[in-house]
């Protein structure tokens, strides 16, 4: 095999690094020792160069990072399975910095490669809460057999038991709001008369959803979801393994401010994350997040909700306090 020489580091190198498909990379061994807090010993060949057991696409995108003064690597357009290899070796390197900027890259993989990411998250609770609407139903358990840390695992149980709760209470509060007396309210918002109820729109139950949500939130979750659980004789995974919705159905939403509870919601063609909180009680996630969370949770929870969801596909993409403008378009 040929052995080439790497264009972007070529000259002025005094350590020169071999790939494992034999492309040569020339860069500062002061670098190496500031940037790298454990550098692995890999081997010498006869002429001095250091054999790193990486493909050079990899290597080329970690030794960006030895150079504060260059700007970093574009990494908007690098595949799921690159960025990975990419964070592993950063890891072994124990490049810290370089680490943050690579998981706020790769988080946009979080719908579709969450128990990857999950591996990767160990003490990054930015990660954590940018896959916490996908692993909704992953057990405590299976969080802590991936090295998640032990602080993060704590948070991690706290939100879910308090999830789980929510949509218990919740999903019994919107078969009432839709169908008191068992007759289906969904005509009343669709325009149709019914005898003996009230007329209701759709922003009335997106209001005391909201409300139910924001009073689950503010209470001893652990021992109203033992009584819900004892009244309906299910487990909790089993719960919310039926009540989540696919994700892959709808685009993420992108949380504009997780500390303002009136902040307008992002709409649904929009990318989102969560945010870690850690100012109220050390909660995994705050009230603001929670309810963008619950908004990709809530249309399966049955067929009613469903059907809400059907009038306007944006109604859980809606504000706190008003459903927008562009979720009445529809």
């Amino acid at each position: 095999m040929d052995i080439i020489l790497c264009q972007t580091f070529q000259s002025g190198g005094d350590l020169t690094l071999s790939s494992s498909d034999k492309v040569l990379f020339q860069v500062d061994q002061t670098n190496v020792v500031l940037a790298c807090q454990s550098f692995p010993f890999y081997p010498l060949d006869a002429s001095g160069i250091v054999q790193v057991p990486i493909q050079s696409n990899i290597l080329a995108i970690v030794l960006h990072f030895l150079y504060p003064t260059r700007p970093p690597p574009n990494l908007t357009l690098v595949p799921f399975s690159t960025l990975r290899q990419v964070i592993a070796t950063i890891s072994i390197w124990n490049m810290p910095l370089a680490r943050e900027y690579c998981i706020f890259h790769i988080r946009k993989f979080a719908s579709t490669h969450p128990l990857e990411l999950l591996e990767l998250v160990n003490d990054s609770a930015t990660l954590l809460a940018s896959l916490a609407p996908f692993l909704a139903n992953i057990p405590l358990g299976v969080i802590m057999s991936y090295d998640v840390s032990d602080l993060l695992c704590i948070r991690w149980a706290r939100y879910r038991e308090k999830l789980t709760c929510a949509i218990h209470v919740v999903k019994a509060h919107l078969k009432n709001s839709l169908y008191p007396l068992h007759e289906p309210r969904i005509l009343l918002i669709l325009g149709h008369n019914g005898a003996g109820l009230e007329n209701v729109t759709v922003d009335d139950i997106f209001q005391s959803t909201l409300a139910k949500i924001d009073s689950m939130w503010n209470i001893d979750s652990h021992s109203h979801s033992v009584e819900v659980f004892a009244e309906e004789g299910t487990s909790d995974s089993e719960s919310i393994q039926s009540s989540i919705m696919d994700v892959s159905e709808y685009n993420r939403l992108e949380d504009k401010d997780k500390n303002d509870e009136n902040e307008e919601a992002s709409h649904m063609d929009e990318d989102w994350s969560l945010e870690a909180e850690d100012e109220n009680g050390g909660n995994l996630f705050g009230t603001t997040t929670f309810i963008s969370s619950y908004s990709m949770i809530s249309p399966r929870f049955s067929s009613y909700t469903i059907s809400v969801t059907k009038l306007n596909s944006r109604f859980w993409a809606s504000t706190k306090r008003k459903l927008t403008d562009k979720s009445h378009e529809e």
